[in-house]
């Protein structure tokens, strides 16, 4: 691999323009979810957010949850320790931690690949493995294969993607 690919293959995670806003982590700090503002603009996103692939569930007691008609779930989770990245074209949210789950798995919610790959880099600090299962004709899977996600098998439909810091 010669100089010039290293630094092409390298650039290719780097946040573009977006501005990405960490909004949670961890129960010390102040939870911005308890604004009602948060709130209402995670709301109105999700109201126009088009989920073509059916990727936007949270998963609890082995039941999916449609995030969209099950937003107070979410906030649930939120406030009790599970993690939000967020911009003006989206958020991530990474799951898992408020229920103390073995896994904790990564939602998307952008229509914006290059948004989606900003908040996958945003989320680099996080220690634990994450996983991901999206749909396998979404265009988020190349996104997140970019990303360091490495295809852990097939689900039906479905692809499950993990990626393993190594620290």
């Amino acid at each position: 691999m010669g100089r010039q690919e290293r630094e092409r293959n390298s650039q290719e995670c780097r946040p573009h323009k977006h501005s990405v806003n960490y909004l949670k982590r961890g129960r010390s700090k102040i939870l911005p979810l308890k604004d009602i503002t948060m709130k209402k603009r995670i709301k109105e996103f999700l109201d126009s957010f088009v989920d073509l692939y059916g990727d936007a569930y949270l998963t609890k007691n082995n039941l999916r949850y449609a995030i969209r008609e099950n937003i107070q779930i979410l906030f649930d989770c939120l406030d009790n320790g599970d993690f939000l990245y967020e911009t003006d074209d989206g958020f991530l949210l990474i799951t898992g931690f408020s229920d103390n789950a073995p896994r904790k798995y990564v939602k998307i919610l952008t229509e914006n690949l290059e948004t989606a790959e900003a908040l996958l880099n945003q989320a680099k600090d996080i220690p634990e493995e994450l996983w991901i299962k999206l749909n396998q004709r979404n265009p988020l899977v190349q996104v997140c294969l970019k990303c360091g996600f490495k295809n852990y098998g097939n689900r039906g439909k479905e692809i499950l993607l993990v990626r393993i810091n190594k620290e």
